[in-house]
């Protein structure tokens, strides 16, 4: 006899197979951290048993999740189709009338589509060398020093172990 799962579990197992384009095979698989994260159980829902969830929302609101699915890609590629000619509409317009508005409403709708057509995998923040980037802060005051104020590099030359071992003991608080 199938278990019983809350309706949570059903939600979230046919969020992934709708929006996250996954099969049922994989929904399965990602259902055990679900009903693990829901139920406290470690098991998963089966393949059978998502499918007569489908079959189920078929009969109740007359689309099974793979029509679901078919029609949101279909949606979807009629917004970006919208979207393009939008946009060309938007530049011709603000081509041919120069109003400051229409070149900024296209120029927002441009970025916009730009920021949607990257991943935020594909761009990983840059690393930062925080200890090379204080030593070439120290070089620059160094070299301004000697230019400027031989006295002061002395100064900073006697305090220079001070300000190193307080960076890295800010520096290890912050990592």
């Amino acid at each position: 006899m199938p278990q019983e799962y809350p309706l949570s579990v059903r939600f979230r197992a046919e969020e992934l197979y709708v929006e996250g384009g996954l099969n049922f095979e994989e929904v399965a698989k990602a259902s055990r951290a679900i009903v693990k994260e829901v139920c406290g159980e470690d098991k998963g829902v089966s393949v059978s048993q998502l499918k007569r969830w489908s079959e189920e929302d078929k009969k109740n609101e007359g689309q099974s999740w793979p029509e679901k699915r078919d029609e949101r890609q279909g949606t979807l590629k009629q917004i970006e189709r919208d979207k393009l000619l939008l946009m060309r509409e938007l530049l011709d317009v603000a081509r041919s009338t120069l109003d400051p508005q229409k070149v900024y409403a296209f120029v927002r709708l441009d970025k916009k589509s730009a920021a949607g057509a990257r991943r935020p995998e594909e761009t990983p923040a840059p690393e930062i060398d925080r200890p090379a980037l204080f030593l070439e802060d120290m070089q620059f005051i160094a070299k301004v020093l000697r230019e400027k104020d031989p006295e002061g590099l002395k100064v900073f030359a006697r305090s220079f172990d001070l300000i190193v071992e307080r960076f890295k003991r800010d520096h290890a608080q912050a990592a």
